[in-house]
């Protein structure tokens, strides 16, 4: 939008320019303020209305007015003919020496005074080898303030149009350039050989044929140099077809660059097992991906159809993908009102499906209003998982089978695995202590039930130890009077296994004390 107001901007600036003066194209230069000039300096402008005449072949004055001849004289002795008379002139039009340089036969030239103050121009003209060069000087009558105003205005816009950073240029019909600006002429001058510098016309930019006659903003390439892309527009106004030129070779790069990466990520999108469906802020499928359609069995052509979510939910329902709720409007209908809350976290379930696959889905808004869908099939791990659980419960009840109470503890400590066993003897549910027990209050438990004994001190070592360990077995006694033997032995993974056998015999002096009243 900026560009545009700047394009827009700069037509009526030029059309202004052109309208108040059909030479100010060949302007632009510095002068010091004209008060600063002294009353006698040669530089003065002369008494309003008189008109300087002189003729050049070459560098050689042939003739001269009589008025032109007292202005020529108050020149520079040191220099002669043509030169003397551009040194002269040189602070009120200093681009004169390159002018008559460039003037080409039976053409005819008009400078203005670069200080705006300045009525005078110079009209240059050569014929048959001859240059005449009249020097006209109009007294300025500023009878009021709109005149100044429009004097101001008049040369505030020149110096806009010139200084503009973006190129601005006229052409006829054929393509011939008629005007440009300074940021056309840079850019020309760069691409042109040192010896045809300064020369009219420029090379040209554009190859005026790829330059569209309408309103609408054009990308057009550079005809020289390396390549380079250049925003093109063109209005035509009462002086002319003006071109407008913005270098946008930045602008070629990034796009270039997004495109690259919005291939990468459509093929790492395409290449997902995860079904993946964006919604818009109006809830249309906006985005999907082949996952999406596979797993849904959706055909990509309603995917591709934009269907809304109200629409793909009840679609699904109707091809029984997704398991029957018990109120499926009320479940339905909080999943459409997901991200009007900016405290919704989504919804997340696992889905068991008729066909036996089961999928977890995931819904989860975004802060533009936008929704993703993630579908993935998790009917392998939810497979694996039953099975691995199918196998834990199926060794426990292996080891339940054992007659001996076993226990064993990881090398952090903690109990991993009891049987039934150990249950029977020591009054303890495997199930409720699994991973809360640890080997110290274990031997703490035992030690309170059994009459003292140095296997408790010597098993604590043992768990403690890293190195490579030898097990051994040892007897114990509860104060129930039962005879146990207790086996401890390392096992992989630095765990420790204790094993607890009853011995046939019980002490006839046994306390008659519970067993469970000591653990409590």
């Amino acid at each position: 939008m900026e560009q545009i107001d700047l394009t827009v901007l700069l037509t009526v600036l030029i059309s202004s320019i052109v309208g108040a003066s059909i030479g100010i194209w060949f302007t632009l230069y510095r002068n010091p303020a004209a008060e600063d000039r002294a009353p006698d300096d040669i530089l003065a402008a002369p008494p309003a209305d008189e008109t300087k005449v002189f003729l050049f072949e070459g560098n050689t004055l042939l003739d001269a007015s009589a008025s032109a001849m007292t202005l020529f004289q108050k020149g520079s002795p040191e220099k002669a003919g043509l030169v003397r008379l551009c040194h002269a002139l040189n602070r009120r039009f200093p681009s004169l020496t390159e002018e008559c340089a460039q003037t080409q036969e039976n053409r005819s030239i008009t400078l203005f005074a670069e200080d705006s103050a300045d009525a005078g121009s110079l009209e240059i003209l050569r014929k048959n080898g001859v240059t005449r060069i009249e020097l006209k000087e109009q007294k300025a009558h500023r009878t009021n303030a709109l005149e100044d105003a429009r004097s101001i205005e008049v040369d505030t816009l020149r110096r806009v149009v010139e200084h503009a950073p973006i190129m601005t240029w006229k052409q006829d019909e054929a393509g011939n350039l008629l005007w440009a600006n300074k940021a056309y002429l840079d850019a020309s001058e760069g691409q042109t050989e040192p010896s045809r510098r300064n020369g009219w016309p420029p090379r040209p930019l554009f190859d005026a044929a790829s330059l569209r006659f309408n309103n609408t903003t054009q990308r057009v390439k550079s005809i020289q140099g390396v390549e380079t892309w250049f925003d093109c527009s063109y209005a035509q106004t009462s002086a002319g077809k003006l071109f407008f030129a913005k270098e946008v070779d930045d602008v070629i790069k990034a796009e270039s660059n997004l495109r690259d990466f919005v291939q990468t990520v459509s093929k790492s999108f395409a290449s997902l097992h995860i079904g993946i469906a964006i919604f818009d802020e109006k809830q249309k499928l906006t985005l999907f991906n082949p996952a999406m359609a596979n797993l849904t069995n959706l055909s990509a052509d309603f995917l591709a159809s934009k269907p809304s979510l109200r629409i793909l939910l009840d679609r699904l329902r109707n091809d029984r993908m997704i398991p029957e709720p018990k109120n499926y409007k009320y479940w339905r209908n909080q999943i459409l009102a997901l991200g009007e809350d900016q405290s919704d976290e989504g919804y997340e379930e696992t889905w068991s499906l008729p066909s036996g696959r089961t999928y977890r889905i995931i819904v989860r808004p975004h802060s533009n209003r936008s929704i993703a869908m993630h579908i993935e099939d998790i009917s392998t791990e939810i497979s694996l998982t039953r099975h691995f659980r199918a196998e834990l419960s199926l060794s426990q009840a292996i080891i339940d089978e054992i007659p001996e109470a076993i226990a064993v503890f990881s090398s952090a400590g903690p109990l991993t695995l009891s049987n039934a066993g150990y249950a029977d003897i020591w009054g303890i549910d495997p199930s409720t202590t699994l991973g809360e027990f640890n080997i110290t209050e274990a031997t703490n438990l035992w030690r309170k039930a059994c009459k003292p004994s140095d296997v408790w001190a010597r098993l604590t070592v043992f768990a403690s130890q890293t190195e490579a360990r030898e097990g051994w077995s040892d007897h114990i006694q509860t104060h129930d009077g039962i005879r146990l033997l207790c086996s401890v032995s390392a096992i992989q993974g630095g765990s420790t296994s204790v094993r607890f056998r009853r011995l046939a015999n019980i002490l006839p002096d046994a306390e008659p004390q519970l067993m469970q009243s000591n653990i409590s």
